[in-house]
């Protein structure tokens, strides 16, 4: 058997991947010269030694020739007459006639319902006239929100919609999003507004994944724990299900289980294992296929969702969630508010959670709830004290109110009315109770 011989290697030198670029002008080929002159005579001095090679002497080095380029012959260039138009002119083309689209007669800016016409009378009815203009704002991942303010006087491209002896403006920078809506006046026992219905936005369909409540926030803020207490106060009256979002585990799914939120059946978690935000704002196939795959098993009235902690950069896509609620706590500091945030801007219901530790990190919940209140324009703002159930019953009835308004509640109230069980079934027994709330719904 031959023996097998391993040389030594050296390593070889890293060398670049990328080659030279030769160029007409830096690669010209050429040959070596070949005879070169003999050295001088050394005048005065001793003889030059005589090289001699030992032995045949090594062929002559030559190099390849450059191959010879064929010349170019001269074309002589036909003469032109003064005047007349060149070999290497542009011919002239035509003009094309524009196609004229036909104009076809475009929505109505604005429709008012009798309900809407009766309350504008009333705002409009006033001792210094004003005008109303109605426009919207970017909330960021929530899409926009629609807002009413009195003006002195139109502005030079807002659109005038008359009807029934009302005069509202639309702000011109508003219109594409607004044109084609219908302004309706709705009244509860929780608030009074004006509701703008789009027919350009796609409705939710409430049969296929009922009215969900996103719950989103940093690290640590509560989120967890506002789950845990909204569970507790709805199941008994409503039929809900939960989900969770983790990066790499289920620990919060396993919290809300070991605390008896649900029976283990309605809670399932689903690890992203990458960016919480993704999840929910980005890609929500993983998200809406849990959702629905809920609601297909316990036909629920509403859904939960929580999303896994993430900065003021993170929001839900309304595709996924109807009702958005955004948690900060005030160990993060009193500034968080005013640093703003599609969470924070764009959310339905804003939550400062652990005021009791305000003393204690130095923060000024009164400044914080005075600047989330102007960053977020108006809108709902709950101090909260989560552990202890504290804000939870305003939560819950803001989530009530905004689930009324949908067509999701009328589903569920004819469900009701056929006979269908009210809550969430048998209420599971919890393996270690941490948290006991108060507040039952009602």
């Amino acid at each position: 058997m031959a023996s097998k011989h391993i040389l030594p290697t050296t390593p070889a030198r890293r060398q670049s991947s990328k080659r030279e670029l030769y160029t007409s002008p830096s690669y010209r080929p050429h040959t070596l010269q070949t005879d070169f002159p003999l050295p001088s005579p050394n005048l005065g001095g001793p003889e030059p030694a005589t090289l001699s090679w030992p032995g045949p002497a090594p062929p002559a080095r030559t190099s390849p020739l450059a191959p010879e380029v064929p010349k170019r012959e001269m074309v002589p260039e036909p003469k032109t007459v003064a005047g007349a138009a060149t070999s290497t002119s542009t011919p002239t083309t035509k003009p094309t006639k524009t196609r004229r689209t036909k104009l076809r007669p475009r929505k109505a800016a604005l429709k008012l319902t009798p309900a809407a016409v009766e309350h504008l009378h009333d705002l409009l009815d006033q001792p210094d006239p004003q005008m109303i203009r109605v426009g919207v704002k970017n909330r960021g991942c929530s899409g926009l929100a629609y807002h009413l303010e009195y003006v002195n006087q139109p502005g030079p491209f807002d659109e005038v919609v008359e009807q029934d002896g009302v005069k509202v403006l639309i702000d011109s920078k508003a219109l594409f999003s607004i044109i084609g809506s219908e302004m309706d006046w709705h009244e509860d026992q929780l608030s009074a507004r004006f509701v703008f219905r789009n027919p350009n936005i796609t409705e939710q369909d409430f049969s296929s994944r009922a009215f969900t409540i996103g719950i989103g926030g940093p690290v640590g803020s509560g989120k967890t724990a506002l789950m845990l207490e909204l569970c507790l106060a709805l199941r008994d009256e409503y039929n809900i299900a939960a989900l969770t979002n983790d990066i790499f585990t289920r620990e919060d799914a396993e919290f809300l289980t070991k605390n008896g939120a649900l029976v283990p059946e309605r809670i399932v978690a689903i690890e992203t294992g990458g960016c919480p935000h993704a999840a929910v704002r980005e890609d929500i196939s993983a998200n809406l296929l849990a959702l629905e795959g809920l609601q297909a098993k316990f036909g629920c009235d509403l859904l939960l969702i929580e999303s896994g902690g993430d900065n003021l950069a993170a929001n839900y896509s309304r595709e996924l969630a109807d009702f958005i609620i955004y948690v900060i706590d005030v160990a993060g500091g009193d500034k968080v508010p005013r640093k703003g945030g599609p969470g924070i801007t764009g959310s339905d219901l804003l939550v400062i959670n652990k005021c009791d530790l305000a003393d204690a990190v130095g923060a000024d919940v009164d400044l914080m709830e005075t600047e989330a209140l102007k960053i977020r324009e108006g809108g709902p703002t709950v101090r909260a004290v989560i552990k202890n159930a504290v804000g939870v019953k305003q939560t819950v009835d803001l989530i009530l109110s905004a689930w009324r308004t949908t067509d999701g509640y009328s589903i569920s109230r004819k469900k009701w009315a056929e006979g269908a069980p009210r809550g969430s079934g048998d209420s599971p027994v919890a393996v270690k109770k941490v948290y006991k709330s108060p507040y039952k719904a009602a």
